[in-house]
């Protein structure tokens, strides 16, 4: 039985070429093989521009303590601007997502950055996130995006969910390693009302 992750992928248009291919076996693998957060966000982050309209790459890590999530490790354009950014969790995009363990794709950048997207130049259009667990329990989220108008697809969210699994274990090896501490006070609620589920 195909999981839902696998029966978007092979539903979503045509097969890439091979060097297509090639690019999501390397990520796999580089995935299940790094062990440092910041080195895998870079190296993930730089595959995925080959794939998808990535801007920018943000690992969100859980507080529990808190009940937020704060970006910790984070590349691309704009990458000092989102990092430290503290989202509640079920609040925006990434928190939202993140408490309902879903994954959401090509919604607008600003219901997860709020004025922060003004302030970016060129600012963050469409984004893509899916939520990071490991048996069960919350890690983050891994939340990409795109300045482009290019959209993102359900192509890209299925590779996105195939690979957040190993992610995850890499995110709580980092959480564990260094305490997450996030200070919700300056976060602002958005309407979830406006994202588009994927399922």
């Amino acid at each position: 039985m195909q999981s839902d992750a696998a029966r978007r992928w092979n539903d979503a248009g045509p097969s890439y070429d091979r060097a297509a291919l090639a690019i999501v076996c390397d990520l796999g693998a580089m995935v299940a093989t790094c062990s440092d957060a910041a080195t895998l966000i870079d190296r993930l982050h730089a595959a995925l521009q080959q794939f998808m309209p990535a801007g920018c790459t943000a690992m969100y890590l859980y507080d529990s303590n808190a009940d937020a999530l704060i970006a910790r490790h984070v590349a691309g354009q704009h990458a000092a601007a989102i990092s430290g950014l503290v989202i509640a969790n079920g609040q925006r995009l990434t928190g939202w997502v993140a408490a309902q363990r879903t994954s959401v794709v090509n919604s607008d950048a600003a219901l997860d950055l709020g004025n922060l997207t003004m302030r970016l130049s060129p600012p963050p259009h469409t984004c893509l996130s899916t939520a990071l667990s490991v048996d069960g329990e919350l890690v983050g989220a891994i939340t990409v995006y795109s300045v482009s108008a290019e959209p993102f697809t359900d192509r890209h969210a299925a590779l996105l969910e195939v690979l957040a699994p190993k992610i995850a274990v890499v995110a709580r090896k980092d959480a564990g390693e260094h305490p997450v501490a996030a200070d919700i006070s300056a976060d602002r609620p958005t309407a979830a009302s406006m994202l588009r589920i994927v399922r």
